[in-house]
Protein backbone atom coordinates (compact mmCIF):
# COMPACT_ATOMS: atom_id res chain seq x y z
CA UNK A 1 0.00 0.00 0.00
CA UNK A 2 1.56 2.86 -1.20
CA UNK A 3 1.54 6.48 1.43
CA UNK A 4 1.69 8.45 -2.21
CA UNK A 5 -1.81 6.54 -3.54
CA UNK A 6 -3.45 7.64 0.00
CA UNK A 7 -2.02 10.78 0.32
CA UNK A 8 -3.61 11.86 -3.19
CA UNK A 9 -6.73 10.29 -1.81
CA UNK A 10 -7.06 12.46 0.78
CA UNK A 11 -5.75 15.63 -1.34
CA UNK A 12 -8.65 14.79 -4.22
CA UNK A 13 -11.09 14.62 -1.78
CA UNK A 14 -13.88 18.30 -1.06
CA UNK A 15 -14.37 16.81 2.61
CA UNK A 16 -17.43 18.22 4.83
CA UNK A 17 -15.79 19.97 7.70
CA UNK A 18 -15.29 17.66 11.05
CA UNK A 19 -18.30 17.71 13.80
CA UNK A 20 -17.68 19.93 16.95
CA UNK A 21 -14.66 17.29 18.75
CA UNK A 22 -11.23 17.98 18.90
CA UNK A 23 -9.30 16.38 15.76
CA UNK A 24 -7.91 13.58 18.59
CA UNK A 25 -11.33 12.88 19.73
CA UNK A 26 -12.15 12.23 15.60
CA UNK A 27 -9.30 10.22 15.15
CA UNK A 28 -10.14 8.19 18.61
CA UNK A 29 -13.38 7.99 17.86
CA UNK A 30 -12.91 6.84 14.00
CA UNK A 31 -10.48 4.28 15.57
CA UNK A 32 -12.47 2.48 18.12
CA UNK A 33 -16.29 3.00 17.03
CA UNK A 34 -16.13 3.67 13.40
CA UNK A 35 -13.48 0.78 12.09
CA UNK A 36 -15.05 -1.48 15.02
CA UNK A 37 -18.71 -0.82 13.53
CA UNK A 38 -17.48 -1.68 9.93
CA UNK A 39 -15.63 -4.74 10.73
CA UNK A 40 -17.92 -5.65 12.70
CA UNK A 41 -20.47 -5.75 9.50
CA UNK A 42 -22.72 -2.74 10.98
CA UNK A 43 -21.75 -0.11 8.93
CA UNK A 44 -20.80 -0.12 5.17
CA UNK A 45 -18.78 2.51 3.63
CA UNK A 46 -20.61 1.90 0.19
CA UNK A 47 -23.93 3.32 1.99
CA UNK A 48 -23.84 7.10 1.10
CA UNK A 49 -26.75 8.11 4.22
CA UNK A 50 -23.74 6.93 6.49
CA UNK A 51 -20.87 8.37 5.00
CA UNK A 52 -22.77 11.73 5.34
CA UNK A 53 -24.17 10.89 8.44
CA UNK A 54 -20.20 10.43 9.80
CA UNK A 55 -19.65 13.70 7.94
CA UNK A 56 -17.07 12.14 5.37
CA UNK A 57 -17.20 11.87 1.76
CA UNK A 58 -16.06 9.43 -0.36
CA UNK A 59 -11.99 10.05 -1.41
CA UNK A 60 -12.03 7.08 -3.96
CA UNK A 61 -10.65 3.75 -3.46
CA UNK A 62 -7.03 1.65 -3.10
CA UNK A 63 -5.74 -2.08 -3.87
CA UNK A 64 -4.59 -3.45 -0.76
CA UNK A 65 -2.57 -6.44 -1.44
CA UNK A 66 -3.78 -8.49 1.76
CA UNK A 67 -7.34 -7.06 1.75
CA UNK A 68 -8.16 -5.93 -1.73
CA UNK A 69 -10.26 -2.97 -2.40
CA UNK A 70 -10.39 -0.64 -0.09
CA UNK A 71 -13.00 1.86 -0.05
CA UNK A 72 -11.93 5.61 1.05
CA UNK A 73 -13.88 8.42 2.57
CA UNK A 74 -12.23 11.57 4.23
CA UNK A 75 -12.83 14.55 6.17
CA UNK A 76 -11.18 18.03 6.80
CA UNK A 77 -10.37 20.30 9.73
CA UNK A 78 -8.75 23.40 10.43
CA UNK A 79 -6.25 20.67 12.79
CA UNK A 80 -5.70 18.21 9.62
CA UNK A 81 -7.28 15.59 7.27
CA UNK A 82 -8.77 12.71 8.69
CA UNK A 83 -9.58 9.16 6.07
CA UNK A 84 -11.22 6.14 7.28
CA UNK A 85 -10.89 3.31 4.30
CA UNK A 86 -12.61 -0.80 4.58
CA UNK A 87 -13.12 -3.12 2.40
CA UNK A 88 -15.35 -6.63 2.62
CA UNK A 89 -12.61 -8.18 4.76
CA UNK A 90 -11.76 -7.66 8.71
CA UNK A 91 -10.02 -4.55 8.17
CA UNK A 92 -10.08 -1.22 8.52
CA UNK A 93 -7.33 1.72 8.59
CA UNK A 94 -7.65 5.54 9.47
CA UNK A 95 -5.36 7.95 8.16
CA UNK A 96 -4.58 11.27 9.56
CA UNK A 97 -2.12 14.21 9.50
CA UNK A 98 -2.09 17.60 10.71
CA UNK A 99 -0.45 19.77 13.13
CA UNK A 100 -2.57 17.73 15.91
CA UNK A 101 -1.23 14.37 14.09
CA UNK A 102 1.50 12.89 16.53
CA UNK A 103 -0.56 13.79 19.47
CA UNK A 104 -3.56 11.67 17.93
CA UNK A 105 -1.55 8.51 17.46
CA UNK A 106 -0.11 9.18 20.97
CA UNK A 107 -3.71 9.22 22.34
CA UNK A 108 -4.29 6.03 20.03
CA UNK A 109 -1.37 4.25 21.51
CA UNK A 110 -2.53 5.27 25.08
CA UNK A 111 -6.23 3.66 24.37
CA UNK A 112 -4.52 0.65 22.87
CA UNK A 113 -2.60 -0.24 26.03
CA UNK A 114 -5.46 0.26 28.66
CA UNK A 115 -5.06 -3.09 30.54
CA UNK A 116 -8.78 -3.53 30.40
CA UNK A 117 -8.10 -3.31 26.07
CA UNK A 118 -6.38 -6.48 26.56
CA UNK A 119 -3.71 -5.42 23.51
CA UNK A 120 0.06 -6.46 23.88
CA UNK A 121 2.86 -5.76 21.91
CA UNK A 122 3.52 -7.91 19.25
CA UNK A 123 7.78 -7.52 18.24
CA UNK A 124 7.60 -9.69 15.72
CA UNK A 125 5.47 -7.31 13.46
CA UNK A 126 7.37 -4.17 14.52
CA UNK A 127 9.96 -2.55 11.89
CA UNK A 128 10.95 0.62 10.44
CA UNK A 129 12.10 0.99 6.98
CA UNK A 130 12.01 3.22 3.99
CA UNK A 131 10.81 5.81 6.29
CA UNK A 132 7.64 3.83 7.86
CA UNK A 133 7.73 2.90 11.40
CA UNK A 134 5.27 -0.13 12.01
CA UNK A 135 4.46 -0.71 15.77
CA UNK A 136 2.16 -3.62 16.14
CA UNK A 137 0.22 -4.62 18.80
CA UNK A 138 -2.59 -7.60 19.01
CA UNK A 139 -5.29 -9.68 21.60
CA UNK A 140 -6.86 -12.86 21.22
CA UNK A 141 -10.27 -12.41 19.79
CA UNK A 142 -11.86 -16.43 20.17
CA UNK A 143 -10.05 -19.49 19.54
CA UNK A 144 -7.53 -19.27 16.39
CA UNK A 145 -8.05 -15.53 15.86
CA UNK A 146 -6.69 -12.59 17.00
CA UNK A 147 -7.37 -8.59 16.37
CA UNK A 148 -4.43 -6.34 15.69
CA UNK A 149 -3.63 -2.85 15.79
CA UNK A 150 -0.73 -1.81 13.52
CA UNK A 151 -0.08 2.38 14.74
CA UNK A 152 2.20 3.60 11.34
CA UNK A 153 3.94 6.49 11.10
CA UNK A 154 5.55 7.82 6.98
CA UNK A 155 7.69 10.50 6.82
CA UNK A 156 6.74 12.90 3.61
CA UNK A 157 7.59 15.82 2.31
CA UNK A 158 5.81 19.20 4.60
CA UNK A 159 5.27 20.08 8.19
CA UNK A 160 2.96 16.58 9.43
CA UNK A 161 3.90 12.81 9.36
CA UNK A 162 1.51 10.62 7.52
CA UNK A 163 -0.16 8.69 10.26
CA UNK A 164 -1.91 5.37 10.37
CA UNK A 165 -3.47 2.98 12.69
CA UNK A 166 -4.90 -0.26 11.07
CA UNK A 167 -7.16 -2.82 12.68
CA UNK A 168 -7.29 -6.14 11.11
CA UNK A 169 -9.31 -9.40 12.24
CA UNK A 170 -7.08 -12.30 11.34
CA UNK A 171 -5.98 -16.14 11.99
CA UNK A 172 -3.60 -16.97 13.93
Amino acid sequence: MSVTVLAAALALTGADPAPAMSFSESVSEAVFETCSSLIAGELSLKDPAAVKKLGFKPAGEIENPRFGKILIVSRSSADGVLAIGAGEQAFCQVQFEGKTGAAALEAIRTEVLLPENGYKLDPKNNRASDGIAIETYKKPLQPGAVTYVQLMSAKQPGPYPHLIVQLMVMEE
